[in-house]
């Protein structure tokens, strides 16, 4: 393999010579345009050979192999690692090369697979295959867990055993993080609890949606009306704040509040953010893993998403960081992580969101 720029982005470049290598990576192309998943390498392209090549965004230098998760890390880890496999195979696929070879891990710390050149039809046979070939992998990462390898090897043998499946296991997983060092001071927390409240109270952005505020001296700023850049021909409209009871969270842990409503209003940090429209699902989350959680948009009547970054200064417009349209959605989850990935649920399946993604 070798790496190399192309148009601002390091792509990971392979070559094969031997018709049974090409028709392999021929394969694996096929695989990877149609999976197209935020947690597998992404295709750039591929050219017949010989030499064939295929060409995929490069991920980082490491995988499992070289550079394996450790400590509070294994859990979170292993869990969209496992996440993956679940939306391949239900996508109607299996990997069928699952080892830490083919665990690559990106900038930000996170899994993303490839060795797909033996991807195959899911049946039960084949997704057997998988889920011992994770359960194996996932007990090499228990060793290096800390204090949580018993915890974590108790829930890959109730995988084992068949008591729970794949989804199951990423969910007991993602109860697994340890809690944090250093505490919220009770100020701090109080204020984290209300502004979580307030996030899940209402909808935010029609997709691909501006967001425009004007500050009245020191009382709480007026939002003007959103003005949806998919609407041709926008119109400002007077819009209720609506009272809406937040998503209860696990005791353990917090979680992202999600909400369908009929209001538009988001309010955070003594401001008033007009936004979105009746039917909107929107989960917030770290996303960038910066510390700050940003609101993210599905509209379920047409499948778009948007996902911003960041929030805007008053008179101010923020652009969402990601929009997409994804067929077929009907729900935003956000894994319980502490920086959460954010997946698109579809009546088959599901598809990772990364802000890496281009719209």
């Amino acid at each position: 393999m070798t790496v190399t720029l192309h148009n601002d982005r390091l792509i990971a470049v392979r070559s094969a010579y031997e018709s049974a290598d090409c028709a392999r990576m021929r394969h694996e192309a096929d695989i990877l345009r149609r999976l197209d998943h935020p947690g597998l390498v992404r295709l750039v392209d591929h050219t017949e050979g010989p030499p064939a090549r295929i060409r995929t965004v490069f991920v980082g230098p490491d995988s499992w192999s070289s550079k394996p998760p450790i400590d509070e890390q294994v859990a979170s880890s292993l869990s969209a690692a496992l996440a993956t496999v679940a939306d391949i195979h239900d996508s109607g696929l299996t990997h069928g090369d699952i080892r830490a070879e083919h665990v690559l891990v990106d900038s930000a710390g996170r899994p993303v697979l490839c060795g797909l050149a033996r991807a195959r039809t899911a049946d039960p046979t084949t997704i057997a295959a998988d889920v011992d070939a994770l359960i194996s992998l996932g007990r090499e990462l228990a060793q290096m867990a800390g204090v949580e390898r018993e915890a974590i090897e108790s829930i890959l043998a109730t995988l084992e055993a068949g008591r729970e499946d794949l989804r199951g296991t990423v969910r007991s997983l993602d109860r697994r993080r340890l809690p944090p060092a250093a505490p919220a001071t009770p100020t701090d927390r109080r204020a984290v609890v209300a502004a979580c409240g307030l996030l899940a109270a209402v909808s935010i952005v029609a997709v691909v949606a501006i967001v425009v505020l004007r500050s009245t001296g020191g009382a709480v700023p007026a939002a003007t009306a959103s003005r949806p850049l998919l609407d041709p021909k926008p119109t400002d409209v007077t819009v209720p704040t609506a009272t809406v009871s937040p998503a209860v969270a696990p005791a353990d842990r917090p979680t992202a509040p999600k909400t369908v409503t009929d209001a538009v209003n988001l309010f955070r940090d003594g401001r008033r953010y007009t936004l979105g429209r009746s039917g909107d699902i929107i989960v917030t989350g770290d996303w960038s893993c910066d510390g700050t959680p940003t609101p993210a948009l599905l509209r379920p009547e047409t499948g778009e998403v948007a996902v911003f970054a960041d929030w805007p200064a008053v008179n101010a417009t923020v652009p969402p960081a990601v929009s997409t349209v994804v067929d077929g959605a009907i729900d935003l989850v956000a894994t319980d992580q502490e920086c959460p990935l954010l997946r698109v649920a579809t009546a088959t399946g599901s598809r990772l969101i990364t802000l890496s993604e281009s719209s």
